[in-house]
């Protein structure tokens, strides 16, 4: 995996500097690991983009005043009005020591089922998992394109060498359902009693012919 390369600038502590560097169109940062002293730094929000916004995994390389740490984005914070980066944690990478850490899951192919009238039905996008910081995968590709209507993937079913998975085994990260049958329309039944009403008028008028059969004995006369 390549790493992504920040050069940074250091930092006051305190709301007054943490204030400037905002201002000054920088992200406020923090660097700790095990056994490790925190690193208090500033990065501009446009070298941070690439961290922000991707669905891969990347590992970084900090570049301060001549140092320079391995570590992983663990977290970003974002101004709720502005959207735009408020601070940022970083996790040292150190060699020999696993690291626990969410990774995409990136799904290829178009399932068998989906292409005969099924859905497919993606239920994870990351996975929690273990590893070296060598062994580090910036995703994980799964290839659904076998998939039938029913299959159903889990994350017992993913194989990949030198990598434990913390998210339970028996999630469903991805599945393809038979598509649902439409109802048929229910045929339209005639409204009760319609016929009655139509005879009830038939009675009405019953007797009343043209030339006037069925007139009283006081109009005749």
């Amino acid at each position: 995996m390549d790493s992504i390369i920040l050069q940074v600038e250091p930092r006051e502590l305190g709301k007054k500097g943490t204030k400037a560097v905002r201002n000054a169109g920088n992200v406020p940062c923090v660097l700790y690991g095990h056994k490790a002293e925190p690193v208090h730094f500033q990065a501009s929000v446009l070298s941070m983009n690439p961290l922000i916004y991707t669905h891969e995994t990347h590992v970084v390389e900090i570049n301060l005043d001549g140092k320079k740490w391995s570590c992983i984005l663990r977290a970003i914070d974002f101004n709720p009005v502005t959207d735009v980066p408020a601070h940022a944690d970083f996790q040292l990478l150190t060699a020999g020591e696993k690291i626990r850490m969410n990774i995409p899951v990136r799904y290829i192919g178009i399932p068998a089922g989906q292409v005969e009238g099924g859905i497919t039905q993606v239920i994870l996008t990351e996975v929690e998992i273990e590893c070296l910081p060598k062994d580090i995968p910036s995703h994980l590709e799964i290839d659904i394109s076998e998939l039938t209507i029913g299959d159903t993937l889990h994350v017992s079913d993913l194989k990949y060498e030198n990598i434990a998975f913390l998210t339970s085994l028996e999630r469903t990260i991805v599945t393809v359902a038979g598509a649902k049958e439409e109802e048929e329309p229910e045929e339209d039944l005639l409204l009760e009693g319609l016929e009655g009403e139509e005879g009830a008028e038939g009675e009405d008028g019953e007797g009343a012919s043209e030339d006037g059969e069925g007139a009283s004995e006081d109009e005749k006369g």
